[in-house]
């Protein structure tokens, strides 16, 4: 080839990226190690306008490219980058962090070094363990006391012998419910009272409230002629003339033009949440296994979200 299909500056970026250690994961996307999400984002984005295969013809530009898909995959992963931070190596990979990969010696990193010192074992292994040394007769009425073996221990042996308790009868738990204050029960309660009860509460006074006050449109419609504002945002609506005529004459109309407003403020969040999710999953799926295509990712991320707009026009989001 006569000339060179890629630039002098595509060249150099492939090149010292190239270079880079491939656990070096912020110097890769050339961040500070304190960057927010935001900004390992905006320059992952940079990043791969300049190195797609598309865009760059290096030869080499898929390998960079793959390298700084790898750096993102880590650092846009909230539990990923923790263990890298902590580690220095890759989560993914077997002795990483992000793993349980066996050393030299057959056991998982750290086994026997006393940092797993109090840490149960796996549920069922204990036993094969009893069996092991002490045959099958543990655990029986009358036998000897069942015994939990924890990892630190020191020397050549890597466990160290806990007591364990026994635990109690299905009659002792009764009785220890039984012995508990009427209070402290409630206090246990709580928590599922402000969960489940009180959300149903304030839907069953909304439905109440909504079938007890008549129609309204928000756009004038025969016979919604009569108009309305609510009262801290000034949105107008409409109602019909015997609507009018009963609200006056019960006193409700401050109350039915209040509620009118909560209803329309709820209806643009659920809305703006639905238009939110429909531009999430469309950015989800612009993003490949192993590329990403920005020509539709550009395109739902320029998606507009017109209830949302209105809710920050109002100062509500």
């Amino acid at each position: 080839m006569s000339e060179k299909e890629y630039t002098k500056d595509q060249e150099e970026l492939v090149v010292k990226l190239l270079r880079i250690d491939r656990t070096d994961y912020y110097k890769i996307l050339f961040v500070e190690k304190n960057a927010t999400d935001v900004e390992i984002k905006k320059s992952y984005r940079k990043l791969a306008i300049k190195l797609h295969p598309d865009k760059n013809k290096h030869p080499n530009s898929a390998e960079a490219f793959k390298k700084i898909a790898k750096a993102f995959e880590v650092l846009s992963d909230e539990g990923k980058r923790r263990i890298y931070d902590q580690t220095g190596q890759d989560p993914d990979s077997r002795g990483g962090g992000g793993g349980a990969g066996p050393t030299a010696n057959g056991f998982p990193a750290g086994f026997g070094s006393g940092q797993f010192r109090g840490a149960q074992m796996p549920q069922g292994f204990e036993d094969d363990i009893f069996r092991m040394f002490f045959g099958n007769g543990m655990g029986r009425a009358g036998g000897p006391q069942p015994r939990v073996f924890t990892f630190g221990g020191n020397g050549f042996f890597p466990f160290e012998e806990v007591p364990r308790r026994r635990p109690r009868t299905q009659q002792q738990q009764q009785q220890q419910r039984q012995q508990q204050p009427f209070f402290e029960q409630i206090k246990q309660l709580l928590p599922i009272l402000l969960v489940f009860v009180l959300p149903m509460l304030s839907n069953l006074l909304t439905q109440r409230d909504s079938t007890s006050y008549p129609n309204f449109k928000m756009q004038r419609k025969d016979p919604y002629t009569v108009q309305r504002a609510t009262p801290n945002f000034h949105i107008p609506f409409y109602i019909t003339k015997d609507s009018y005529k009963s609200l006056k004459e019960g006193h409700k109309l401050n109350k039915f033009d209040k509620f009118v407003e909560n209803y329309h403020i709820s209806s643009l969040r659920d809305s703006c949440e639905r238009e939110q999710n429909h531009k999430n999953r469309l950015i989800d799926e612009s993003r490949g296994f192993f590329f990403t295509n920005y020509e539709q990712l550009e395109q739902a991320e320029k998606l507009p979200l017109p209830h949302c707009d209105r809710l920050h026009e109002m100062g509500l989001l």
